[in-house]
């Protein structure tokens, strides 16, 4: 059995601009053990789709289609299920450490916090909390210390802990190294590598660095526009990406001489009726103005373009 199924899942809420179709009509597995990433540009529906996962998106936001954690449905939990999902089950590393940690709260008691509500007391919560601290890299002597006190990296290995206390079984990590000069950022990567084969966690890395993809995950789904438009084994996707938006997203790479990707993505209130990309890629023809492809098996991998599927 996977570990999170996802089918069809499309989450929309509405806005002063019109209704925001976020993701829409989104399908992937996650094994355990596994490593899977979510890569595409800012505002693509990435983040929306890691909140939907944990239901912690506004009241207001729509869901169809299906989430499966261990094989429950995620989408028709009520609250207190949901309260022994989130952390236990699955747990968000949530971007920008800055904004999320209390700067009135010490470190230890932040990480002390989600055992104290699983019931534990504070004085044997503040031990737990303190190893877990020490178990991503944080010296036993600053575990006391204030966010403030903290580097961007030193904070995001606090995050680390609190998404790691009750051990969950799938971790998602939301643009764990934004922000971050190099050397934290790869020593966040270390971090992460070293925690992801735990007992058959599965990780969720949610991201624009494709660098850090390519160093992580197992396999890459590709986002665009709200739905994914490439999945596949990170070796074939980077090696030999079929969809034209990969093959542009890989070329823009510093590594690759920085190609420019011409336009910027729709509005995610105003899709186009046809293909997604279509203004923006080399290779439309007629039919992709009107007509929406669907994700197609295309040998290793999975590829929502017609035309990469042509002789």
């Amino acid at each position: 059995m996977s570990l999170l199924e996802v089918e069809g899942l499309s989450v929309s809420f509405p806005s002063s601009d019109g209704l925001v179709r976020a993701n829409d009509g989104v399908s992937f597995t996650i094994a355990p053990g596994e490593t899977f990433g979510i890569v595409g540009e800012t505002g693509c529906g990435k983040t929306v789709l890691g909140r939907a996962l944990l239901r912690l998106l506004p009241d207001s936001a729509m869901y169809t289609g299906r989430a499966a954690f261990r094989g429950k449905d995620i989408l028709s939990m009520k609250e207190d299920e949901l309260k022994e999902l989130r952390g236990r089950g699955i747990a968000m590393v949530m971007q920008n450490p800055t904004l999320s940690l209390n700067p009135l709260m010490r470190v230890v008691d932040q990480v002390a916090e989600a055992y104290v509500l699983q019931g534990m007391d504070w004085k044997v919560a503040r031990g737990e909390a303190g190893r877990k601290l020490y178990h991503v890299g944080i010296p036993r002597d600053r575990v006391r210390d204030y966010p403030h006190q903290f580097s961007g990296g030193m904070k995001q290995r606090v995050m680390i802990a609190i998404a790691l206390a009750l051990n969950p079984g799938l971790l998602i990590a939301d643009e764990p190294t934004k922000g971050l000069d190099g050397e934290a950022r790869e020593n966040i990567l270390r971090l992460l590598g070293s925690i992801r084969d735990h007992e058959g966690r599965g990780t969720m890395l949610i991201t624009h660095d494709l660098r850090a993809a390519a160093g992580l995950c197992d396999r890459l789904a590709v986002m665009y526009a709200g739905e994914l438009v490439e999945i596949g084994s990170t070796l074939d996707v980077i090696g030999e990406p079929r969809h034209p938006y990969t093959r542009a997203l890989l070329g823009s790479r510093p590594e690759s001489g920085f190609e420019d990707l011409p336009g910027e993505g729709p509005p995610l209130t105003a899709l186009p009726r046809g293909c997604r990309f279509c203004p923006r890629c080399a290779w439309r023809q007629e039919d992709c103005v009107t007509g929406r492809p669907e994700m197609v098996e295309a040998e290793d991998r999975q590829v929502r373009c017609p035309v990469v599927m042509r002789p």
